[in-house]
């Protein structure tokens, strides 16, 4: 139940996300609205590894897998970003942010043929019901 608490509360600070996105994107290039975004992101990031104190923050940094992941994470993250901030200056939030919130069916089939989850027929439609969805919401 608590990861659900929190996914509702990203998902929520998410679609603020858009909305603020969108409005910075009427006045500033996507690239500068990029960094800031990102620089603010980075120092709560910051702010909250060292509230939590579970690890020291050298201590976060020294696992060199996860840390490979992460730089790769942070370069998947920075491509979306640019084309999700580009595609927001010249089009509508409702649309650019539905058809982007597809990723999870790309995570799905990432989870499924890299990492070997499960995939069932409840899943195949859900992922098929949600991509009709997000057909229609796009129109």
């Amino acid at each position: 139940m608590r990861a659900v608490v929190f996914a509702l509360l990203a998902a929520g600070a998410w679609g603020a996300w858009a909305l603020f996105t969108k409005l910075a994107t009427r006045t500033l290039a996507p690239e500068a609205v990029l960094v800031v975004s990102y620089l603010v992101g980075s120092a709560i990031g910051l702010g909250f590894l060292l509230w939590t104190g579970e690890e020291s923050l050298l201590g976060a940094f020294a696992d060199t897998p996860g840390l490979s992941y992460a730089v790769a994470g942070g370069v998947a993250t920075g491509l979306g970003s640019v084309a999700y901030y580009t595609g927001l200056q010249s089009g509508s939030v409702s649309v650019v942010s539905t058809v982007t919130a597809l990723y999870f069916v790309v995570a799905v089939l990432l989870g499924v043929f890299l990492l070997g989850e499960p995939f069932s027929a409840t899943k195949a439609l859900g992922v098929a019901l949600a991509i009709g969805a997000v057909v229609l919401l796009s129109q």
